[in-house]
């Protein structure tokens, strides 16, 4: 499966949004929530990398203990299944770019994970791929003007579709 990240084009992501990896990370910060999908030999400075960012030097924490950069995942303790991880800092990099993945299925190929910013638009995600197309959920047209934040929770599936299809 392919992921494409909105502003930078495709990307080759560690974090998997699919729910086969054995390991779910949940990390938690107030009311703020995000899970990643890991594998045991994924490291821990990948999720420090996706949570605080490349140049942060903050802590994530794991089990009431500051969690060990340079670890895999399975040796800094994960295990299958669902896992909590926070940080104290109040401004993580995922707080002030709210970003998520969105599984995008189109009709005649396969699909990718979309990596988009929540306060995003559906008109900016149909705009990627050319006017002629619309979003598709549930059976149900979005309306271009919705934020993404209000219509998708994190590993949704939309289709990509064809406006002349539904016309």
């Amino acid at each position: 499966m392919k992921s494409y990240d909105e502003f930078n084009g495709p990307v080759n992501h560690f974090i998997k949004n699919n729910s086969t990896a054995p390991i779910h990370i949940k990390f938690k910060h107030g009311s703020y929530e995000k899970v990643y999908f890991v594998y045991d030999t994924d490291t821990t400075d990948k999720l420090y990398d996706s949570i605080l960012g490349t140049t942060s030097n903050e802590d994530l924490i794991f089990e009431d203990m500051k969690l060990p950069r340079g670890l895999t995942i399975e040796e800094a303790g994960f295990f299958p299944g669902m896992n909590y991880v926070t940080v104290k800092n109040i401004n993580p990099k995922f707080l002030v770019e709210k970003e998520f993945f969105i599984k995008l299925n189109f009709i005649d190929t396969d699909s990718i994970d979309l990596k988009i910013k929540e306060d995003a638009t559906v008109n900016s995600i149909c705009k990627m791929y050319g006017e002629k197309y619309i979003l598709i959920k549930n059976g149900s047209y979005l309306d271009m003007s919705f934020k993404i934040k209000d219509v998708f929770n994190c590993g949704e599936c939309v289709d990509l579709v064809e406006r002349s299809l539904c016309e």
